[in-house]
């Protein structure tokens, strides 16, 4: 029962970044986006799409912290319990006796977990991550293109869903590259059309 539930929540999981991506490339082919600068509020509306999924993407990556967390603790529990267990048939005195693991001990403590780790670097790479870019989509869609704006999202969001797949491989850089491509080429032309004002 536990592994189908951690094989649906997985699937459920694959099923929302593959929906964020859809809706983005949906989202593009269905509306006339602006390909200058922003002039009217409505020209912004597909760079908010972009942010919306941005922040869908953050809150999955949040979710699969918390639940990597509550896997291990479950998993350390049953751990403990079968040592208790053995401990006691072994009738040794209380110094072998095993700690009961918490949900704080999992989540808080230098754990040698890689999916634990690997969660944690999901969130945390978004976060470091997730500034520059709004202000590189917001600037560029300001001051260059919004339908250019709209492009380099979607594809920064493509490169960060899959960070986690990537991770513990030394094929973390397709992953981490082509996002800071896209926030520094958005950044780098948005200065340079700041510059003739």
């Amino acid at each position: 029962m536990t592994k189908l539930l951690v094989s649906s929540i997985k699937a459920l999981i694959f099923l929302f970044r593959s929906t964020i991506i859809v809706l983005g490339l949906v989202t593009m082919r269905g509306m006339s986006i602006t390909s200058g600068p922003v002039t009217k509020m409505e020209d912004f509306i597909p760079v908010f799409h972009v942010i919306s999924a941005a922040l869908c993407l953050h809150y999955i990556f949040l979710y699969q912290q918390s639940f990597a967390s509550f896997d291990v603790l479950k998993r350390e529990v049953r751990k403990y319990k079968q040592q208790k267990v053995e401990l006691e048939a072994s009738k040794k005195g209380d110094y072998d006796k095993p700690v009961k693991p918490t949900l704080a001990s999992i989540k808080y403590s230098p754990l040698d977990n890689v999916e634990i780790l690997k969660a944690d670097r999901c969130v945390g790479n978004f976060i470091e991550q997730v500034i520059p870019f709004f202000i590189a989509l917001c600037g560029y869609s300001m001051y260059v293109s919004v339908i250019g704006a709209v492009k380099y999202g979607w594809a920064w969001i493509i490169f960060r869903s899959y960070y986690g797949l990537v991770f513990t491989s030394n094929r973390i850089f397709l992953s981490t590259l082509p996002a800071y491509f896209c926030v520094w080429t958005m950044i780098g032309h948005t200065l340079y059309e700041t510059m003739k004002y």
